[in-house]
């Protein structure tokens, strides 16, 4: 039985390169699955993570942002810049 064939029972045999492209065939398929688990896992880690709250401050920017983007582009860039020039007249007295 050196004829190249592995025997797998006594009545059913199947060729070493078969066994080998088989072999490889499978470790491929279980790679896969594996990075598709690890994805699936990061999916629902990332969907399960609370969202940081917002505090008054984020909220009051927010709608400051809102308002501000409804203004013509020269009292929007107005108004950006008298809010930037107090915001750093805080930042000097802090």
């Amino acid at each position: 039985m050196s004829s190249g064939l592995k025997t797998c029972s006594d009545d059913f045999q199947i060729p070493k390169s078969n066994k080998r492209k088989e072999n490889a065939y499978i470790n491929k398929y279980l790679k896969e699955k594996k990075e598709d688990r690890d994805h699936f896992k990061k999916c629902l880690e990332e969907l399960i993570t609370p969202e940081p709250e917002e505090d008054a401050t984020d909220m009051f920017f927010k709608t400051i942002a809102a308002t501000v983007k409804k203004f013509r582009p020269d009292l929007a860039t107005k108004t950006k810049a008298k809010i930037f020039q107090i915001t750093t007249e805080m930042e000097l007295l802090n």
